[in-house]
């Protein structure tokens, strides 16, 4: 067999099948990993922090649409990621305090359920400022966020498809 070949950074990646007892003692390999990390892992689940909040900006500004928390999605993002065995979860909001928050936790990955806190384009402002951090997140890019968050750009033809390369901090 020649095996599957595939993009990955713009290098040809040729994927090779295995046997099934090399599957499974690969599963068992990421099974232990997992484990190790459930342990170690510390998350944070982020979500729209209100601009109302003391010390959340340094001046409020309009948002064209109606602001969301969805922190009751991030508690329930939390809970599932406590449920299925990460021991290190903590629920942020959005807001200027954001990176001390990401510091003083030494959190390892973020998981993003924010539309933003305030401005034209604020469902980009969580995955830039984490980005400029370097913390990983799951989550759409900068770009992909704004352009999917606003219907203006959307309509204009931009294309919302992520890259096809693994989003790197």
């Amino acid at each position: 067999m020649t095996g599957l070949v595939t993009q990955f950074d713009g290098a040809d990646v040729r994927l090779q099948p295995v046997s099934k007892e090399a599957a499974a003692a690969n599963v068992e390999v990421l099974k232990r990993q997992i484990a190790r990390l459930q342990d170690r892992l510390k998350i944070a689940v982020i979500f729209g922090g209100s601009k109302s909040a003391p010390h959340a900006v340094i001046n409020q500004t309009t948002n064209p649409r109606p602001w969301k928390s969805y922190e009751s999605v991030a508690r329930d993002i939390a809970q599932a990621l406590r449920r299925i065995g990460f021991r290190h979860v903590e629920l942020m909001p959005e807001d200027m305090s954001l990176g001390d928050r990401l510091r003083r936790a030494g959190t390892h990955l973020a998981w993003l359920n924010s539309g933003g806190v305030q401005g034209y384009n604020p469902a980009c402002h969580a995955p830039a400022m984490l980005e400029m951090f370097g913390i990983p997140y799951v989550g759409h890019d900068p770009l992909v966020a704004t352009i999917l968050d606003n219907k203006h750009a959307f309509k204009a033809g931009a294309d919302p498809a992520p890259a096809s390369r693994p989003r790197r901090s």
